[in-house]
């Protein structure tokens, strides 16, 4: 049965509908693509390019800028959207410029751009406030989080730097709630 069928079934089921508090259908739009504020590196690039990213979606950019500017964020997008560059991207800059001696422009709450400046200013650099040179990642799988180790790990080769060894993961399971270290 296809989708559009079975949601006609299911809108014309009078229990169903009864549980319903809105139902709308949504026609697709067209990509909307941007760059960050701060140009990506040639590493980075090249890597996108190795996997077949050549520009970045909209929501992409977006919060690249926001991480890499200290922000948290939840992002919210459709499967195969590029989740995971919204967050390997930055995670592999930050690992790569640790020891850079210039910070790059941000953008404040007001969304304007400000100037680069001098490593020595870190106190007052968002960017480097926030971030440290840390980065947790939470998946509430344990398939999606081997996946996204392996894809984190090829994205940093591909961005020429050697993949450190990855911590190993803390896993909760067995419907105990705990959390250990495999």
């Amino acid at each position: 049965m296809s989708l559009s069928k079975f949601l006609k079934l299911i809108d014309r089921d009078s229990l169903f509908a009864a549980t319903l508090s809105h139902h709308e259908r949504i026609p697709a739009q067209p990509a909307r693509y941007e760059e960050p504020i701060t140009p990506l590196s040639e590493n980075i690039l090249n890597a996108l390019a190795e996997f077949n990213v050549r520009k970045l979606y909209s929501h992409q950019a977006r919060a690249i800028d926001l991480v890499k500017t200290g922000h948290n964020l939840v992002a919210i997008t459709p499967t195969a959207s590029g989740k995971s560059m919204l967050y390997n991207i930055p995670v592999v800059e930050m690992l790569a410029d640790s020891g850079r001696q210039e910070c790059p422009p941000y953008r404040n709450e007001s969304r304007q751009e400000c100037s680069p400046h001098r490593s020595e200013d870190r106190q007052e650099c968002p960017s480097h406030q926030s971030i440290g040179e840390h980065a947790l990642y939470i998946f509430p799988l344990k398939a999606l989080e081997q996946d996204q180790a392996a894809k984190l790990k090829r994205f940093i080769r591909a961005a020429g730097f050697n993949a450190p060894p990855l911590p190993p993961p803390a896993i909760a399971g067995g419907g105990r709630g705990a959390v250990f270290p495999i």
